[in-house]
């Protein structure tokens, strides 16, 4: 038996639209209403803060998209690099975290 092939495409950017939607909410705080007793969010995307440097520790979950990349066996870690999480499977990271120098 053979199937007529479907008309439908599979949806591409799935699992990017999913994780944009999912880290827009990130760039809120709950703040307590100040003239109420409830809450409400304050969004905090305007806040402009100096870019990090000088190996300023990241806070836990800051940046949920980005990946650190270790080179040697798991007794003897480098941590090298970095790299942003493309999809489930792969990492967007600069092409001299590939090269062996050769």
């Amino acid at each position: 038996v053979c199937c007529e092939p479907s008309q439908r495409q599979p949806e591409r950017g799935g699992k990017s639209k999913e994780m944009c939607k999912k880290y827009a909410e990130s760039v809120y705080i709950i703040l307590p209403d100040p003239i109420g007793s409830g809450t409400f969010k304050y969004d905090t995307c305007a806040v402009v803060e100096p870019l990090i440097t000088n190996g300023k520790d990241a806070e836990a979950r800051e940046y949920p998209h980005m990946a650190l990349i270790g080179y040697g066996n798991k007794n003897s870690i480098s941590w090298l690099c970095g790299g942003s999480l493309i999809s489930e499977r792969y990492i967007l990271s600069a092409a001299h975290c590939t090269d062996s120098g050769s």
